[in-house]
């Protein structure tokens, strides 16, 4: 399990920076827009670009990000399996400070 404290949204996004782009849009929520600065759908999208690494947007419902920040952001891959065969998932969980002070009482 890795455990790394961050203090905004770029800190928490760079944890993933190594994964595919697809993973990470998978995994934490969010829509990486085209180089052009628009997302597929628009109309105006160019999608023989290439994705933008700067420009995103969550998706509403499914994003997956801390409710505040600083938090501790605790992110490891579990070993698992379904109907095609064995797969990885990485997992994300957050702990914030009220949590700690919670525990200390």
């Amino acid at each position: 399990m890795n455990k790394t404290l961050v203090h905004n949204e770029a800190e928490y996004i760079a944890i993933f920076s190594k994964m595919d782009l697809g993973a990470m849009e998978q995994l934490l929520g969010i829509e990486y827009a085209y180089e052009d600065g628009y997302f597929p759908g628009d109309d105006r999208a160019n999608e023989m670009l290439d994705a933008s690494e700067t420009i995103y947007r969550k998706v509403e419902g499914w994003d997956n990000f801390p409710e505040s920040y600083p938090c501790l952001v605790l992110h490891w891959i579990e070993d698992t399996f379904d109907r095609m065969g064995d797969v990885k998932i990485r997992l994300v969980e957050f702990v914030y400070p009220h949590d700690l002070l919670e525990v200390a009482k």
